[in-house]
């Protein structure tokens, strides 16, 4: 049986450069996710 896949990270950042590239790559998902990169 396949192992669940879990949607926690294993580990949080602890530096405020991680914390800020962390925020950045959500950011970014988030809008392509939401449409970002359509063409108009």
């Amino acid at each position: 049986m396949p192992r669940k896949r879990s949607t926690a990270p294993r580990k949080l950042p602890q530096q405020d450069r991680s914390h800020m590239t962390v925020e950045a790559i959500l950011e970014a998902t988030t809008h392509i996710l939401t449409g970002g990169l359509q063409q108009s």
